[in-house]
């Protein structure tokens, strides 16, 4: 399309489409850390597995009424088992939301800018309908 003094549109606007979908990832992936659930999943085996270690501790300290040289009672190792329990329920529970959220985060990182180049090539389209076909076979 070269209307209005010779301006190659589509090649400008080809690059500004290029400009916008790369400053949009770069905002996306530096506003959306995502980086901090990505390293929580990588983590999160180690994380269970300290859970693990940590329920064994409480089993323990339940016979013996001692965690790590410290004498404890029923009612304190009661609370730290509810409490590590929250935290193995929070581990899990983000470690299967993980698939989910990533492939939200995706969608947000291309469905934008996928859409506003569908958009342009749509008008590009309509507005070539408009052409007369002496300016059409002379753009050729």
């Amino acid at each position: 399309m070269n209307i209005g003094g010779g301006l190659r549109w589509k090649k400008g606007f080809s690059r500004l489409w290029v400009l916008a979908a790369v400053l949009w990832a770069l905002a996306v992936l530096g506003l959306g850390e995502p980086w901090e659930e990505i390293r929580f999943y990588a983590d999160s085996s180690e994380q269970l597995s300290r859970i693990s270690i940590a329920n064994d501790k409480l089993d323990a300290a339940q016979i013996t009424g001692e965690i790590d040289g410290k004498s404890v009672d029923s009612d304190q190792i009661e609370r730290l088992r509810a409490t590590v329990e929250v935290h193995r329920n929070d581990t899990e529970r983000r470690v299967e939301d993980f698939p989910s959220n990533a492939l939200g985060f995706v969608a947000l990182l291309i469905g934008p800018p996928l859409l506003i180049l569908i958009f342009g090539l749509a008008i590009s389209w309509v507005l070539a309908g408009f052409k007369s076909n002496a300016i059409a076979k002379k753009s050729e």
